[in-house]
C-alpha cells in the first residue's frame, strides 16, 4: 500500500522526525490557519506532482483560494484531487538531501541511500548506498545526524515498509525537515501493524 503524503509525515511525526506545519484540506471551503506563503500539494499517489501543476507555493492572500479551488478540480495522472495538505513554506539556505530505505533485491536486505543533491530530477544525480543491518539496525554512516537515521531505519522495520522516501530533507536551523515524503507498506504484514490505513480508492478518501 502507498501513503498519501500527509499519511507518510504523520508516521515521520510521530517517531519525532521534524515535518512542516500543515493542515489537510478537503473542500475548498474549509477554513486554513496558517500563516502565509503557503506551499499547496495535491495528495495523489502518483509521482510528479510539480511537473503536473499539483504543487503551488501562494506568497499573497489574494489568490489564495482561487489556487485552492483550481487544485481540487485537477486531475493529476488519472488521479481526481480530493484532498489537498497545505504547509508553512520552510525557509532553509543549503541544498536539500534525498534520502531512503528500502529492500534490495541483490543484498536481500534494507539499503539507505542518500544524495546531497534532493530534490526533482534526483534520478539523474548521484548517490551513495549504506546496507542496513537488520539484526542491529545500526544507523550507518551516511553524513546526516546519526539519530535522524536512527528514527528511520526504526520507522522502517517497526511498520513493516517497503519503502521510505524523504526527498527533500533540508536544515533549517539546527532543525532538520522533511518536506516531503513518499512510504509503501507491505501489505503482506496488515495484520501486525498497529496504525490501519482505509483502502486506496475507498469512499472518502
Amino acid at each position: 500500500m502507498i501513503l498519501y503524503e500527509f499519511e507518510g509525515k504523520e508516521l515521520l511525526s510521530n517517531v519525532g522526525v521534524s515535518v512542516p506545519k500543515s493542515q489537510l484540506l478537503i473542500s475548498p471551503a474549509d477554513a486554513v490557519g496558517l500563516r502565509l506563503p503557503i506551499v499547496l500539494k495535491a495528495q495523489v499517489l502518483s509521482g510528479k506532482r510539480a511537473a503536473s501543476g499539483g504543487i503551488i507555493i501562494c506568497e499573497k492572500i489574494s489568490n489564495f483560494k482561487f489556487q485552492i479551488s483550481n487544485l481540487f478540480g485537477k486531475t493529476i495522472n488519472n488521479e481526481r484531487v480530493g484532498k489537498v495538505l497545505a504547509e508553512e513554506k520552510v525557509a532553509y539556505t543549503k541544498p536539500g538531501y534525498y534520502v531512503s530505505l528500502a529492500y534490495d533485491t541483490n543484498s536481500r536486505g534494507p539499503v539507505l541511500t542518500v544524495s546531497k543533491s534532493g530534490g526533482t530530477g534526483v534520478e539523474e544525480r548521484s548517490v551513495e548506498n549504506y546496507p542496513v543491518d537488520p539484526l542491529s539496525m545500526e544507523a550507518p554512516d551516511c553524513g546526516l545526524p546519526v539519530d535522524l537515521i536512527d528514527k528511520l531505519i526504526k520507522l522502517f522495520f517497526e511498520e513493516d515498509m517497503l519503502l521510505l522516501e524523504i526527498n527533500p530533507l533540508v536544515q533549517a536551523g539546527d532543525t532538520w525537515i522533511a518536506l516531503d515524503a513518499k512510504i509503501k507498506l507491505d501489505d503482506n504484514a496488515e495484520g501486525r501493524r498497529e496504525r490501519k490505513f482505509p483502502p486506496r480508492g475507498a469512499p472518502g478518501y
